[in-house]
């Protein structure tokens, strides 16, 4: 019996948004030239005030993606995050609006950085990342694929 009701509850678990979101997003820009991106899902209030605090490292091409419900105009920042980060700040459809560089901030006050249009996501990398990886303001990443990243289900091919 007791084996019957763990195994329930790790298949409610692997069902539930949260397991979804925690998992790795597989994400590219649409041009051939770029490479794939590992990203965790930020997908609640919680996991966007955490984002990528107390890191000490990225690995390469792995990074964060915020999704937010709709349209932001709010700024972010680098609170208690320990490596240097860009964040590229998406529209609705995916398309790369702008990339700010963040320096890593580990005591208050803690600069605030703020794009000049409003996004719906923010895929955070490590600094040097979009340049290194020549993704530029205009490529995109597939709306598909964002229009799924908090739901757990993956986009249809």
């Amino acid at each position: 019996m007791k084996r019957l009701l763990g195994i329930a509850l790790l298949s409610i678990l692997l069902a539930s948004p949260l397991w979804a979101a925690s998992r790795p997003l597989t994400l590219q820009f649409n041009s051939a030239h770029t490479p794939m991106i590992w990203a965790e899902t930020a997908c609640d209030g919680p996991a966007w005030q955490r984002g990528l605090q107390y890191r000490d490292r990225l690995m390469p091409n792995h990074g964060m993606l915020f999704v937010f419900p709709n349209l932001q105009d709010g700024p972010f920042w680098m609170k208690d995050t320990r490596i240097p980060l860009d964040a590229g700040f998406l529209d609705t459809q995916g398309r790369l609006l702008e990339v700010i560089s963040m320096p890593p901030c580990t005591r208050d006050p803690c600069l605030l950085y703020a794009p000049r249009s409003a996004y719906r996501y923010v895929l955070e990398m490590r600094a040097g990342w979009f340049a290194d990886a020549r993704v530029l303001p205009g490529m995109q990443l597939s709306p598909k694929a964002l229009e799924h990243a908090c739901s757990g289900t993956p986009a249809a091919p």
